[in-house]
């Protein structure tokens, strides 16, 4: 504003004291550069203005909750709160909330807390929409237009909260983790991500989490990814480093080394640092990528590269170097009266094949459209009260499985198996039970 006045006040002295036709022409040219530096002063407050940005009303676009769909969920209601089948119902997997769609509905995706929270799913459906509309306002602050967030809507149908959001189709999470590792065109993505993360503090963050969306080999240029499950904002560390207790990957070791790079120096330029848990990071990716390739020359080596539902064949149990007359009282073991199983005694033999039984049902029966790796990454379960269902079906299927609830034997089963090369390895024992790649 002084710059203007000054100048508005120059111009008028000048008027003042020049005269006559020479006069005349050079006030008309310091009139003009002065118009000039006005027109650029206007511009530069123009620019430098902020603009309002309209999260809410952005990522609404194109979101019709109209009577229709509010009728269908509500005819509906019944079957999506108790989880029983319907035709019309298609379930995706989630820890926390209900996700499905309707083939009536097309291209919406439902998302509402779990029943089981009671309370709690007004506050948890709020903090989902609010996050999203707080993640749509930072990707149009800081231009991130490699992030896409579903538009969504938030609705309520007989007192349930719901959110409908844009039905984005995607690969499988094992199919992301390739993707990642292989398509060209992720470097400004990846410092995106990690812009994305250090401003919201996104901190869940896994390859299912943000799936590549430009995900053929014959695309051109930099690649989009969705940003499809927005629950967690508690940190920008965890989602960039990671949490191992908590069962974080972290945006870090979902990248190979060169994107890596990209998204850490980022990170770094936002604040984001850690220089000890970048180079843990390293070794585990370093160590995750060795297991790969040795688990690679396994298949090769054994085979499974080639059939990947190749089952779990021992011709002659007696190599496993086992004591396969060893017995146990297998009532007394599991203490439970409705399992009561007749005659009692079992031998490490019988465990030794029923737990190559249970491991060779799991292989046939993965989904199609998982991995090699992911079709042959089996939970062998050791707690009752997590998988009684499942226990009690695999003992109506093969009479009785010692091996998988007497953990003694179970682990020199796998190792046994593990040693001379059936399986490839052990990966954790958890209370749930024993994770194997076989």
């Amino acid at each position: 504003m002084n710059i203007t006045n000054n100048l508005q006040t120059a111009m008028r002295t000048a008027a003042a004291f020049i005269s006559g036709p020479e006069g005349r022409s050079q006030l008309l040219k310091i009139t003009a550069i002065a118009s000039s530096i006005l027109i650029s002063i206007g511009l530069i407050r123009y620019m430098h203005t902020p603009k309002t940005i309209n999260g809410k009303q952005e990522l609404e676009k194109t979101i019709n909750v109209s009577q229709e769909v509010t009728f269908k969920i509500w005819d509906l209601l019944q079957e999506i709160l108790t989880g029983k089948e319907h035709p019309e119902i298609t379930r995706y997997p989630s820890s926390k909330n209900l996700v499905f769609s309707i083939a009536s509905i097309p291209g919406l995706i439902f998302k509402t807390p779990l029943p089981k929270f009671r309370e709690q799913v007004y506050r948890l459906s709020d903090e989902r929409f609010a996050n999203m509309v707080k993640a749509q306002e930072v990707c149009l602050a800081n231009q991130l237009n490699l992030l896409m967030i579903p538009h969504a809507r938030q609705f309520y149908v007989n007192g349930v909260p719901f959110i409908a959001e844009q039905f984005i189709n995607i690969h499988n999470e094992s199919t992301q983790k390739e993707l990642y590792q292989t398509l060209p065109g992720l470097d400004e993505t990846a410092r995106q991500l990690a812009t994305f993360i250090a401003k919201t503090g996104f901190s869940d963050v896994e390859c299912r989490n943000i799936p590549i969306i430009d995900d053929t080999t014959e695309f051109q240029g930099p690649r989009r990814v969705a940003l499809i499950d927005l629950e967690e904002m508690h940190g920008a560390q965890d989602g960039i480093f990671g949490n191992k207790a908590l069962q974080r990957t972290g945006l870090l070791r979902c990248l190979p080394d060169k994107l890596r790079d990209i998204a850490q120096a980022e990170a770094y330029r936002c604040g984001i640092s850690c220089a000890s848990i970048s180079a843990n990071i390293q070794a585990a990716r370093t160590k995750e990528m060795e297991t790969n390739q040795e688990l690679q020359e396994f298949y090769e080596r054994t085979g499974i590269a080639n059939n990947p539902r190749k089952l779990i064949q021992v011709y002659d149990l007696d190599s496993l170097g086992l004591d396969l007359e060893e017995e146990k009282n297998i009532n007394q073991l599991y203490l439970k009266d409705e399992l009561k199983i007749t005659p009692p005694i079992i031998t490490l033999r019988d465990a030794v094949k029923h737990v190559i039984e249970y491991i060779n049902d799991a292989i046939i029966h993965a989904p199609e459209n998982d991995s090699t790796t992911k079709k042959r990454k089996i939970l062998l379960p050791t707690n009752w009260d997590d998988h009684t269902g499942e226990i009690s079906k695999y003992f109506k299927h093969y009479s009785l499985a010692p091996g998988l609830c007497d953990e003694s034997w179970l682990e020199r089963i796998v190792n046994a198996l593990v040693e001379k090369g059936y399986l490839f390895q052990l990966i954790t024992i958890s209370s749930r039970g024993y994770n194997i790649q076989a």
